[in-house]
């Protein structure tokens, strides 16, 4: 009668595998916990399991050997999910950049499981002891996100409430119907990521935008050609509009963390008054996630459900894996895109009076438009510059947001309200890289700060004449401009000022007055390095419309 040792029945079981593959997810999850909800977790936990799962079996059934399967397939899932955090943390700056375009750094990651792999297979060894202290080992660190996620979610949350300026208006506001529901105006609110304003498209990235503002008059809109934004960075940008102030002075005090803030955005100030007056609010957010769902939002039309790529925790896990060089993460977004501009034409047949929030990553990066909408490939993308990249995008938005004008104004019985901006200019990815290169070293960050903070900024108040707008005006005051001049409200129309927050990954520690003289000295472009150099970089009167 044949017998088994204790030991080879204590670690024949190799269960590290499976659980390693909910690592990357939770960890990923917990690093962002801030901006998250529990709701994106069950797809990459699902795809992560069937995946090692997907290694592990083959193996299992050709070695006919359990320890050397979950070893296996424990160096496969490890160096899977490890490809992005490696390449970007390791290895130098000129493979950095490579991540998501050759396909060379992902047969190289291959070969290099490979060679792992080979000493596995022809070990002949007893793997008990290694599978047991495995077993122990990936246990334990699976602890450390869970434990940061649980007391995230189960622990007392601090009751926040903002400081609200001009509460006594709210109130009458509230109380009263100045007008009656019927003959309420749909409002949409449309908000462009990273559209900078004509006069940086114009010095920074030698493009003339005056055919679209000529547009826009056109039809109506008042559009703030010295408009800056009041904030940089989407959170803290919509929640200043959103709720008709300062985030210093909503706040009261910092540091605070980003989760108050967050929560300050989905109940703002401008929901909670437009309901009160009748609305229905319509929520279109896109795949960022402090802006997917509202979830008092009476309609939303979420940036992605659970099975599509196209929402930023999914991109973000995407990208930390070995498919990161194929690119799905930019072929969803352009999907994302795309699919936002149908669903904002479905919301034009629904009865008003509707309050529509629109939240668009474009021409927000990544570059997934040309001039006419085409696909681009990624051999174009790389030998094209920044600023040719970012301008296509801008020009076929343009078109989009004209037809989407038209149908608005064409669908409503009542004249609408319309409200066209950005929440902030082109940030890093999108910096004009060659035109930066013609001022001195010590001077770009300042250039990038006046690039960040230009904005598009166009409003449509139908029956209200133009002299309630000028041409500083910012997004803090948009609401109270339009309160003021629909509903007989007299919300104080505040100084435009430009702030410049110090955040960490969870928090925002403070404030910091961005003066108007600095917009004013650091925006003119100096002989030399006008529009004529820029032509000498590449960067032609092709960019320009006809």
């Amino acid at each position: 009668m044949k017998t088994r040792l204790p030991a080879e029945a204590k670690a024949r079981r190799a269960f590290y595998p499976f659980l390693f593959a909910l690592f990357p997810a939770l960890f990923l999850f917990a690093y962002n916990i801030e901006e998250v909800n529990l709701s994106v977790l069950p797809v990459p936990l699902a795809a992560s399991l069937i995946l090692t799962t997907l290694f592990w079996l083959p193996l299992r059934l050709l070695l006919r050997d359990r320890q050397k399967a979950g070893l296996l397939a424990f160096v496969f899932t490890f160096m899977f999910f490890s490809y992005g955090h490696i390449l970007t943390g390791i290895f130098p700056r000129m493979v950095r950049k490579a991540v998501y375009a050759p396909m060379w750094t992902l047969w190289a990651w291959g070969l290099l499981s490979l060679a792992i792999a080979i000493p596995v297979i022809r070990c002949r060894r007893s793997l008990n002891t290694m599978t047991a202290l495995l077993n122990v080992f990936v246990a334990v660190l699976l602890v450390f996100p869970l434990w940061q996620i649980a007391s995230f979610h189960m622990l007392p949350k601090h009751h926040f409430t903002p400081v609200v300026r001009d509460e006594a208006e709210d109130l009458n506001l509230m109380r009263q119907r100045v007008i009656p529901r019927d003959k309420l105006p749909d409002i949409y609110y449309l908000i462009f990521d990273r559209y900078a304003s004509k006069k940086n498209l114009m010095q920074f990235y030698d493009y003339d935008n005056t055919p679209f503002y000529s547009m826009l008059r056109e039809k109506g809109f008042f559009v703030a050609d010295g408009s800056n934004a009041n904030h940089i960075r989407t959170y803290l940008s919509l929640c200043s509009s959103l709720n008709m102030d300062y985030m210093p002075d909503l706040l009261g005090k910092v540091p605070v963390q980003k989760r108050v803030i967050y929560r300050m955005l989905q109940n703002n100030r401008v929901l909670r008054l437009l309901k009160a007056l009748g609305y229905t609010y319509v929520h279109l957010g896109s795949w960022y996630e402090p802006t997917k769902v509202n979830r008092f939002a009476d309609i939303n039309y979420p940036g992605a459900k659970l099975t599509d790529l196209a929402q930023d925790f999914t991109l973000k896990f995407l990208n930390i894996t070995a498919l990161a060089p194929l690119g799905l993460s930019k072929y969803s977004h352009r999907e994302s895109v795309l699919k936002k501009f149908r669903e904002l034409h479905q919301v034009l047949e629904r009865p008003g009076p509707k309050f529509v929030f629109l939240h668009m990553l474009v021409p927000h990066s990544p570059f997934i438009f040309g001039a006419n909408g085409e696909v681009l490939h990624a051999a174009d993308l790389e030998k094209r510059p920044v600023e040719e990249k970012y301008v296509d995008q801008v020009r076929y938005l343009n078109r989009r947001i004209e037809d989407l004008v038209n149908a608005i104004m064409s669908h409503s019985e009542i004249s609408p309200i319309i409200i066209i901006q950005s929440d902030e200019g082109p940030s890093t990815s999108e910096s004009p890289v060659n035109r930066l290169a013609a001022f001195k070293k010590k001077r770009r960050p300042s250039i990038k700060k006046i690039i960040e903070f230009g904005i598009l900024n166009a409003c449509f108040f139908p029956g209200k004449g133009q002299s309630i707008f000028y041409d500083s005006v910012s997004p803090v005051n948009t609401f109270r401009l339009l309160f003021n001049s629909y509903f007989e409200t007299r919300y104080k129309i505040l100084p435009d000022i430009s702030y410049y927050a110090k955040e960490t990954r969870d928090k925002v520690l403070e404030f910091k007055v961005v003066p108007n003289s600095f917009f004013e000295s650091n925006g003119r472009v100096r002989r030399g390095q006008g529009v004529n150099r820029r032509r000498s970089a590449g960067l032609n009167g092709r960019k320009r419309q006809k």
